[in-house]
C-alpha cells in the first residue's frame, strides 16, 4: 500500500481537484459511505459530494453500490491510478 503523500501526488498527476482528492481519500480511509455520512466526514456540502461523486465515477475511483435501498459509495484501489 502507498503512503499518503505518494497517493497524494499521484492524485494530482492524475488530475484530481482538491474537493475529489479529499472525497476519494475519505473514501479510502472510511469504506462505503452514503453522500450524507460523505458530507459529514469531509467537511463537504451534499449537494457538492453527489457532484464529486458522479466526477469520480465517471473516472472510474469511486463504485456506486446499492445496499439496502441505499446508494452508497467505495474508493476503488489507489493502485488502479497506475491502470487508468
Amino acid at each position: 500500500m502507498m503512503n499518503s503523500s505518494d497517493l497524494t501526488k499521484k492524485l494530482e498527476n492524475f488530475g484530481l481537484n482538491r474537493k475529489q482528492a479529499k472525497v476519494y481519500l475519505t473514501l479510502l480511509n472510511r469504506d462505503l459511505l452514503t453522500p450524507v455520512e460523505l458530507a459529514r466526514e469531509s467537511k463537504l456540502n451534499r449537494t457538492t459530494i453527489y457532484r464529486v461523486l458522479e466526477e469520480l465515477n465517471n473516472i472510474g475511483l469511486v463504485e456506486e453500490i446499492l445496499d439496502q435501498h441505499r446508494f452508497k459509495a467505495r474508493a476503488v484501489s489507489p493502485e488502479r491510478l497506475d491502470i487508468l
